[in-house]
């Protein structure tokens, strides 16, 4: 904090960055005052660096395995008076740990290298109403017979959990059972339509009326299965940056997402999607600044390709998703809207193959039923899309890069596709 205010009290002034951060200036000048001159700090903090020390040299000198307890019964033996609560938070502080015997258990492996999903809040866990903002947690609890894994569906506002589910193994997936359990009794939500095919296919007695749907291609059999069970389906597109929906209509089998709501402006240029909005964000804040969202013409470019016809909007995917095969232009959003309507498949994802030759192929990486005939597929897409568009391989969507089983990372895919079949 006392950092970030000296970097820039020269532009705004100590008292005004106090006051949005907020702090009181005495606040700051006395940290700045401790940090010149460290006998001005508490009889507390001095004692702490007096202990840290020793608890530093105790841990070293014992190999890095003495937890909180034997370096404090150490310290005792030496005649260094402190509490037990004492040494574990100085041990924290430090970050020094003990030993701990038996295996240990790992219910995340990280990968740095892997895109992490969108944070749809911002980190703001606040809501004004129940059933505004939902979210779920995934934790594990040990058990005599080993660990269980439990996840958790909870409303923001009245901090209850309003679904939940318990699992032998660390499966993502089953973070979707706890959203099935807490939307039972639900009769209107906006889904992603992986969120919805699962909904649909539970054979569970289901309470919604009525689904806005967005986020991905929406498949024309997914709409009709949920008309055929009595749900009303409506189509959406829309940022975070505009409070969320932009256009919408009831599904009707049409590709179009319908036209902008009120308040809302939509208008296509070299292909592209430009929005602007009464809701629109001021901007994106990096690095201590405030980025505007709009161009020099006061629109947002969404990088989304599309077209309208008659003031309905059609998407027709990521401009920065579009890649070439032997100089031919490939949009995957196109083929896996065809590739959807395959009976077996609930979703599928083109991605491009580095090639020698042609420079990139598309693979077709999709989740289907078990026990699906794979050696079919080549067959099936024939007559339905060019040559140069149909995949040269077919793989099953691994379950690690599911996140949650709602939304994929693009760029992971198209990593882990060149992994596999490079070479």
């Amino acid at each position: 904090m006392k950092m970030f205010i000296d970097e820039h009290r020269a532009v705004y002034g100590v008292e005004p960055i106090c006051r949005v951060l907020p702090i009181a200036p005495s606040t700051y000048y006395a940290h700045a005052r401790c940090q010149t001159d460290p006998e001005r700090r508490s009889r507390r903090a001095r004692r702490d660096d007096v202990l840290s020390t020793h608890i530093q040299r105790v841990w070293d000198g014992n190999f890095h395995v003495y937890g909180a307890r034997k370096v404090w019964r150490q310290l005792r033996r030496e005649g260094v008076v402190a509490a037990r609560c004492t040494v574990e938070r100085l041990m924290r502080r430090l970050g020094l740990k003990g030993v701990v015997r038996g295996k240990p258990v790992k219910t995340t492996v990280s990968d740095k290298a892997t895109p992490c999903p969108l944070d749809k809040v911002n980190r703001q866990f606040r809501a004004e109403r129940p059933n505004a903002l939902w979210v779920s947690d995934f934790t594990y609890v040990s058990t005599w017979q080993g660990f269980v894994y439990v996840a958790f569906v909870i409303d923001v506002f009245a901090r209850r959990i309003v679904g939940w589910r318990v699992s032998s193994s660390a499966r993502t997936d089953f973070v979707l059972d706890a959203l099935e359990q807490a939307l039972q009794g639900c009769t209107h939500a906006s889904l992603v339509p992986t969120q919805l095919w699962r909904l649909l296919n539970t054979h569970q007695h289901i309470a919604l009326k009525a689904v806005l749907l967005g986020g991905a291609a929406i498949p024309v059999e997914l709409t009709q299965q949920a008309r055929a069970q009595g749900i009303s389906t409506f189509c959406g597109y829309g940022l975070t940056e505009f409070a969320s929906t932009v256009c919408a209509k009831e599904a009707d089998g049409e590709p179009d997402v319908g036209c902008a709501l009120p308040g809302r402006e939509v208008q296509v240029v070299n292909g592209e999607v430009w929005i602007r909005a009464q809701s629109m964000a001021s901007g994106y804040w990096r690095d201590g600044a405030l980025l505007p969202l709009t161009n020099s013409e006061g629109w947002f470019a969404t990088r989304d390709r599309g077209e309208l016809h008659e003031g309905r909007l059609t998407i027709l995917g990521r401009m920065d998703n579009l890649f070439f095969s032997g100089g031919e232009g490939i949009q995957p959003e196109s083929l896996e809207r065809i590739i959807a309507t395959h009976p077996h498949i609930s979703q599928v994802f083109i991605v491009p193959l580095n090639d020698a030759e042609f420079g990139q192929r598309p693979v077709a990486v999709v989740e289907c039923e078990p026990g699906t005939d794979f050696t079919r597929f080549p067959e099936w897409v024939q007559g339905k899309m060019a040559r140069f568009e149909q995949p040269v391989h077919w793989l099953v969507l691994p379950a690690a890069l599911k996140n949650g089983g709602i939304k994929i990372s693009r760029q992971a895919l198209k990593q882990w596709v060149n992994a596999q079949l490079s070479g």
